[in-house]
């Protein structure tokens, strides 16, 4: 059975970490399973991430949200629906919600041309469950900055980043049947069951004894 699983959520939130361990437990159950990412998913897509987080250039708020759709469309193209066609289960690191997060909160673009964009772009394609890792913007950030030298997002003003997190609460208000929020203040282990608990159901899997 196919299923398209979005882990969404600002830098630091440990959203990449848990889509990892959610791989590693689907793959130790047999479960035929594709871990992918946005941006960067793609050979295109690899270059466009180069681009839109290591550019000394700047790039206009209408320009980087291009750039993002590009690279969501190339990647729903040749890596997400073929998986799904397969009836492969693919988790991806980010996807459109993001899109909404970071350039339409976040920038200030109107939302409702940005998923207008998105139905174009994505033929109404949306994730089947959006995971959502949600904490204090402050304590989040600092997990970023303390990981790895700051790319062009992350060093962007607390303000910015209170406006992402103010849309994804928006988002996930407007569709609370498909995104389902998750404290990423939680322990590590704790997280990584109720992620794979909550795509275990979606599968209508039972949860077998010792995935995690």
């Amino acid at each position: 059975m196919s299923l398209f699983v979005t882990f969404e959520g600002m830098d630091g939130s440990g959203k990449s970490t848990q889509a990892q361990r959610c791989y590693e437990a689907l793959v130790a159950v047999g479960i035929p399973v594709l871990l992918t990412k946005n941006p960067g998913g793609t050979a295109l897509g690899s270059e466009l991430r180069n681009i839109l987080l290591h550019t000394q250039s700047p790039i206009t708020p209408k320009a980087e949200l291009l750039l993002y759709i590009a690279d969501r469309v190339q990647h729903l193209e040749e890596v997400v629906k073929p998986a799904l066609t397969a009836g492969t289960v693919v988790l991806c690191d980010r996807f459109s919600d993001s899109t909404l997060a970071y350039q339409g909160y976040g920038r200030g673009l109107d939302v409702a041309w940005i998923g207008s964009l998105h139905q174009l772009a994505f033929n109404n394609v949306q994730p089947d469950v959006t995971l959502l890792f949600e904490g204090p913007v402050e304590t989040l950030l600092a997990r970023a900055k303390g990981r790895s030298e700051a790319d062009r997002l992350e060093r962007e003003a607390v303000d910015f980043y209170e406006r992402i997190a103010s849309g994804f609460n928006t988002l996930a208000a407007q569709y609370p049947n498909r995104i389902q929020r998750l404290d990423a203040t939680l322990p590590l282990e704790t997280l990584h069951e109720q992620v794979v608990s909550t795509v275990m159901a979606r599968l209508k899997q039972p949860v077998a004894q010792g995935w995690a």
